[in-house]
């Protein structure tokens, strides 16, 4: 049987790295990576998987600036160096004010915390689409929500969506750092247009934080 690409293979982390799931996007010849984890051993971890797969890593996305998803690129890169990073104008501004004071504000998590930053080298824009080593993906930028900015990437070549932090399955959305009522309310317009998109509502959702490997479309899982 012949295997179709690309096909998406998922890292989930341990609950104490908050279920964060990183995406890796499997070419016929190469590899794209969305989010890279938020503590070195998860960063590890990750690095192992796509090694695995035995194929060049093309490219790597970070969908919006939370530790979580950007923690652990200088790790990647430093594996895959000269890999280009692609993010929003949004998602790399935030990621260079919040990457120091997050470290500060997390001694808990100790050594396992990187020390080491890496910034995205190329911006996107809301509506680009991209096609890396015959990877086709769309970018699709929803603004500041439940983060300063929030991108999910569709894969329309096989009608799925990797949807950021814009859903979480079941855990409850991260809205404490643009204000309880505030960020609610953004995160809630962002659903609204959610719905009014056709990939995002029957197509297959790829959820940056859920306890299960199952992705549904969203109408399966509000």
């Amino acid at each position: 049987m012949t295997d179709t690409f690309p096909k998406v293979h998922i890292h989930m982390s341990s609950p104490d790295a908050f279920f964060v799931n990183s995406f890796i996007v499997e070419g016929v010849r190469s590899l794209v990576l969305v989010d890279t984890q938020f503590v070195l051993s998860e960063a590890i971890l990750l690095a192992d998987t796509i090694a695995e797969l035995r194929k060049p890593l093309a490219a790597i996305l970070i969908t919006h600036p939370h530790p979580d998803h950007y923690n652990g690129l200088a790790s990647i890169l430093e594996i895959h160096a000269g890999t280009q990073v692609y993010a929003t104008t949004g998602t790399i501004d935030g990621i260079r004010e919040t990457a120091g004071p997050k470290r500060a504000s997390t001694p808990i998590i100790g050594a396992n915390y990187p020390q080491r930053f890496a910034i995205p080298d190329i911006t996107v824009r809301d509506g680009e689409r991209l096609t890396i080593d015959g990877i086709e993906l769309v970018v699709d930028d929803f603004g500041p929500g439940e983060c300063s900015d929030n991108t999910a990437i569709e894969l329309p070549q096989i009608d799925a969506v990797i949807i950021s932090d814009l859903v979480y399955n079941p855990v409850h959305p991260w809205l404490a750092e643009a204000g309880q009522i505030f960020g609610s309310r953004l995160w809630l317009k962002q659903v609204v247009r959610l719905h009014q998109r056709r990939c995002y509502t029957r197509g297959m959702v790829q959820q940056v934080h859920h306890r299960s490997s199952a992705n549904k479309p969203l109408t399966s899982t509000q």
